[in-house]
C-alpha cells in the first residue's frame, strides 16, 4: 500500500509494528528466560532479530541506492 502520491509503501503503521513485534519478541523473551524456559527465550529473540533484521536491509540496500552510506551499514552486517 503506497502513500497517496508518494508511490513508497506507508510507513506510518509498518513502523509501529515491527516496534512492537520486536518488543513484544524482547519481553517474552525475558519472562521465558526468568521462568526457566530458556530454548523459548532464545526462539523468542531470534524471532524479534529476523522481523527486525529483514526491513533494517531493505532500508540499507534503498539508501546505498541513493548513495547514502551510515553507520546502519554496520548496524545490518554485525553479528
Amino acid at each position: 500500500m503506497a502513500e497517496p502520491g508518494t508511490g513508497r509503501p506507508a510507513r506510518r503503521w509498518l513502523e509501529p509494528a515491527l516496534l512492537a513485534v520486536t518488543l513484544a519478541a524482547l519481553a517474552v523473551g525475558g519472562v521465558a528466560q526468568l521462568s526457566g524456559a530458556v530454548g523459548v527465550a532464545e526462539l523468542c529473540w531470534a524471532a524479534g532479530a529476523v522481523a527486525a533484521l529483514g526491513p533494517s536491509v531493505v532500508w540499507v540496500v534503498a539508501a546505498l541506492r541513493r548513495g547514502r552510506v551510515g553507520v546502519d551499514v554496520l548496524a545490518v552486517l554485525s553479528p
